[in-house]
C-alpha cells in the first residue's frame, strides 16, 4: 500500500480539524489521527464503509495549494519545529455530526505532535474551500471503485468550533 495511498492531505481551513463542519455547530470528532503511511487508505475506507453510515461523504487531498504552502500539516506552535506537511483524509457522516480524519505523516512527526505539550494542531488552507484553490489531480486520490458507494467528489463544509 504504502507509494500507492500517497497523498498529500488538504480540507477546510480548520484549526484543529473541528473546523471542518462549519454548518453544524455540534459536530464531533471522532477520529483525528496522525501518523504512518501505511494505513492511511484502509483507515480511510473503513470509517468511510463501516462507521459513517448511508449517505456519508468522504474529502481527500495532496499537495501544495496554488498560493504555494501546505494544504495540510501539523502545526507545532513552536518556531524550532517546522510544520509538516501530510496526506490528509476526511469522511463525514450524513447529518455532518461525526467526523473521521487521518494526516499521514513519518511517525516520528505523529509521535511529536501526540505528546506535544502544548497540542500540536492540524492546519488546512483555506484555498481546498474555493475553486481552483488545489492544483487538479491532489483530490479524490483513493480509486472510486474501493468505497462502498461513490459519492459525487465534494468540498467538505468549513466549519468553525
Amino acid at each position: 500500500m504504502g507509494k500507492t495511498v500517497r497523498t498529500l492531505g488538504c480540507l477546510v481551513a480548520l484549526a484543529a480539524l473541528t473546523h471542518l463542519f462549519g454548518r453544524t455547530a455540534s459536530a464531533g470528532v471522532e477520529v483525528l489521527g496522525a501518523g504512518f503511511s501505511a494505513m492511511w487508505q484502509t483507515a480511510a475506507l473503513g470509517a468511510f464503509n463501516q462507521l459513517a453510515g448511508k449517505g456519508a461523504q468522504h474529502y481527500t487531498v495532496s499537495g501544495t495549494c496554488t498560493a504555494g504552502g501546505n494544504c495540510a500539516q501539523i502545526y507545532s506552535r513552536s518556531a524550532k519545529i517546522p510544520n509538516q506537511g501530510g496526506d490528509l483524509w476526511v469522511v463525514w457522516n450524513s447529518g455532518m455530526t461525526e467526523i473521521w480524519a487521518y494526516i499521514s505523516v513519518d511517525s516520528l512527526v505523529g509521535n511529536r505532535a501526540y505528546f506535544a505539550t502544548p497540542r500540536a494542531a492540524l492546519q488546512v488552507d483555506p484555498l481546498t474551500q474555493t475553486a481552483g484553490g488545489v492544483p487538479p489531480g491532489q483530490t479524490n486520490l483513493i480509486s472510486s471503485n474501493l468505497w462502498a458507494s461513490t459519492p459525487r467528489p465534494c468540498r467538505p463544509p468549513y466549519i468553525t468550533r
